[in-house]
């Protein structure tokens, strides 16, 4: 649903086209134009067959109970919420065989994404054999090539804009889970005037 993803989805699809699945782990935390924009990107390539969606529905308000919030240092939810939906995933469709995904990941984003190798195994994802082609890119390459982006024209006979996800054109820079810590404070409080309801609910 966000830019990172989407280029790489676009990559991929340049070199595979519809051949291969895409992978979406719902925290339960998503906004609903996320899984919005997820479904409708899947429809836009004609691949809505090959979207294999994994939802850990309320599992994050079972935790807290547990472990209290997570942290910009302690995030438990990382792991509980994404990775273990990956991993379900794979071991559903893959009988626990190793398989390649390809992953949204820049070293711009934080340090230790910084510090990963193009290629990697994920400790909680043992499976899974990621890889990164978009490390290196920084964001303004990245909006340059989704807007520039073509679609094979036997799936589109008239040229039509990707799907991109509206929260970009309200303000926001980062998507992801609404409650996570990583998020910086302007976009916590965009998120307090646009998604109301979900940053004041009462669980």
């Amino acid at each position: 649903g966000g830019k990172d993803s989407l280029t790489v989805l676009l990559l991929v699809y340049r070199v595979l086209g519809p051949n291969f699945k895409i992978f979406f782990a719902d925290t339960g935390l998503e906004l609903p134009e996320i899984v919005e924009n997820v479904n409708e990107i899947a429809k836009f390539l004609r691949m809505s067959d090959k979207l294999l969606i994994k939802s850990a529905k309320s599992k994050f308000w079972e935790i807290v109970e547990q472990f209290g919030p997570p942290g910009r240092d302690f995030r438990y939810c990382c792991h509980s919420l994404k990775a273990q939906q990956i991993s379900e995933i794979i071991n559903e469709i893959y009988n626990g065989e190793e398989v390649l995904v390809f992953l949204g990941q820049r070293q711009y984003e934080s340090l230790n994404r910084s510090k990963e190798k193009p290629v990697y195994v994920n400790s909680f994802i043992p499976k899974q054999i990621a890889a990164i082609p978009i490390k290196s890119w920084n964001a303004l390459t990245l909006w340059l090539f989704i807007l520039n982006e073509k679609i094979n024209s036997k799936i589109h006979t008239i040229p039509q804009n990707i799907p991109i996800t509206s929260l970009y054109f309200k303000g926001q820079e980062r998507l992801g889970c609404y409650l996570c810590p990583a998020s910086s404070l302007a976009s916590l409080s965009l998120l307090r005037k646009t998604h109301h309801d979900l940053m004041e609910q009462d669980r």
